[in-house]
């Protein structure tokens, strides 16, 4: 009898520990996220909008409270992927003109950032209206590239034409006249681009 009584007497010690045990569990780990904000690595905070121009790449941060949901999973996704791209560690890449949604989710806290990609590439400067050259003359385009912002990187600049038989154009932008005729050579660098009418003219 004396270790049936015994017996019971442990049980409810250790039903009511159980009891303690979660009670304090569920008192210091809550069941979700109460707050949660964004970071780039630079610990600028953002607001509903990140602005990033085509080509440049910012990483992201997620902070979360309390900090022991830290260490959950955090999910990016971009709605339109054409125009920006996240990849798992939070690093967005701007890649054209437009406007894209990108969801943040973490232990099941949700947060929407508008991301608006700008163009990196202002305008290209110091290029001619047209060309007009006789047949084997030489002419060199030297364009100057004005960026949108102070420490973008220049992106290199490319040469194009129409028709190589009439005017054919190298990698440094020298212009080599061939026979007779009209095109056209188009300077791009990053999403500008321009467009130089070339004559050739007989010399005879």
């Amino acid at each position: 009898m004396r270790d049936i009584r015994t017996r019971r007497t442990i049980i409810l010690i250790l039903a009511a520990l159980a009891i303690a045990m979660a009670i304090v569990i569920y008192t210091i780990i809550p069941s979700g996220v109460t707050s949660m904000e964004i970071l780039t690595t630079e610990g600028e905070r953002l607001g509903q909008e990140l602005n990033i121009y085509a080509g440049s790449k910012v990483q992201l941060e997620c902070r979360v409270h309390p900090d022991v949901l830290a260490d959950r999973g955090t999910y990016f996704s971009v709605a339109d992927e054409s125009i920006a791209s996240v990849d798992e560690t939070g690093q967005v890449t701007g890649l054209k003109n437009g406007e894209t949604l990108m969801t943040i989710q973490h232990a099941g806290a949700r947060q929407n950032i508008t991301v608006e990609v700008q163009p990196s590439v202002k305008s290209i400067k110091g290029l001619p209206d047209e060309v007009t050259l006789y047949e084997g003359d030489g002419y060199l385009l030297e364009p100057k590239v004005v960026m949108a912002g102070k420490k973008l990187e220049v992106p290199d600049v490319t040469f194009k034409s129409k028709r190589t038989t009439i005017a054919a154009v190298d990698a440094d932008g020298q212009i080599t006249a061939g026979e007779p005729g009209s095109t056209t050579i188009t300077v791009t660098a990053g999403t500008v681009s321009v467009k130089i009418p070339v004559t050739v003219i007989s010399g005879y």
